[in-house]
């Protein structure tokens, strides 16, 4: 990512102002580079964001899994397939 100072060093005379409040920023790599590793290019937080955040969502996957398994077998059990409308799960 290209530093905004290195911009205004070269229009200085023309944005004297600007480019003195753009010098006195503080340098954002750390914060630049903090940010991209916990949201997705999509704007999405990433599980990676922290531990507690990775555990919770793998958690979640596999209770969702599990559900899913659990219902697919009545879906297709012969005791309840009679009891259902239509075999189809939803979310």
């Amino acid at each position: 990512m290209p530093r905004p100072e290195k911009s205004f060093e070269k229009r200085a005379e023309e944005y004297p102002r600007l480019t003195q409040i753009v010098l006195g920023l503080p340098d954002t790599h750390g914060l630049v580079d903090a940010i991209t590793r916990i949201l997705s290019d999509r704007g999405e937080i990433l599980d990676s964001a922290s531990p507690k955040l990775g555990d919770i969502r793998r958690n979640l996957r596999v209770a969702q899994d599990r559900l899913m398994t659990r219902l697919q077998k009545y879906v297709t059990d012969s005791k309840t397939v009679s009891m259902l409308q239509e075999p189809i799960i939803t979310a």
